[in-house]
């Protein structure tokens, strides 16, 4: 099946060995791919943070030894061999189904100067992040700027080039990169 799959993705002749085909494809043989996705699939339940309803069983499992009646998940820790007490546990977070489409943020967008410097006077988050970006004297720059209570701000700029090579939906999109930047910094 593997060859007939490789065959199909190269083009290849009927005659081409199947070594070559499976290099051409970037295909791993069956089995090493199938000890791929297992490993993968172990590590990820290895990692599981104690309050997650699989970590009992998995950590049961590869903790005790067992003579016969070998379990799947007793397989896939043979096969791993690793110390699960030594993975870094990957935190769980719960997602409400019915606030699908809901952002965690607001996004408000005011028509004049004015409006603007009020409502970031009235606003009432902790975080406040502001960008922009601008074609002024045939340069195109973008700036972000991150400001929290009672902290120091945050500011990036970033100059993209002369404005015959660049738009302004390029500018905006550096300016939301440089805001991603920030909060990346805030957060370490």
């Amino acid at each position: 099946m593997q060859r007939a799959s490789a065959l199909a993705i190269t083009g290849g002749l009927c005659t081409s060995p199947t070594d070559a085909l499976n290099a051409s494809a970037f295909l791993l043989p069956a089995s090493l791919m199938i000890k791929k996705w297992c490993i993968r699939a172990f590590v990820r339940m290895a990692t599981l943070t104690i309050d997650h309803p699989l970590f009992k069983p998995v950590n049961w499992k590869r903790t005790r030894a067992t003579k016969r009646h070998c379990g799947p998940l007793h397989t896939l820790s043979n096969l791993t061999n690793t110390d699960m007490r030594k993975m870094e546990k990957i935190p769980t977070f719960s997602w409400n189904p019915s606030s699908l489409g809901e952002l965690p943020f607001s996004i408000s967008i005011p028509t004049n100067k004015e409006a603007s410097a009020w409502e970031a006077k009235n606003a009432t988050e902790d975080i406040q992040v502001f960008t922009d970006g601008s074609a002024q004297g045939g340069k195109v720059r973008a700036a972000a700027i991150l400001i929290r209570n009672n902290r120091p701000n945050h500011t990036l700029h970033y100059h993209l080039g002369p404005e015959a090579e660049h738009t302004v939906h390029e500018v905006e999109l550096v300016g939301l990169l440089l805001v991603l930047r920030l909060q990346r910094a805030l957060i370490v």
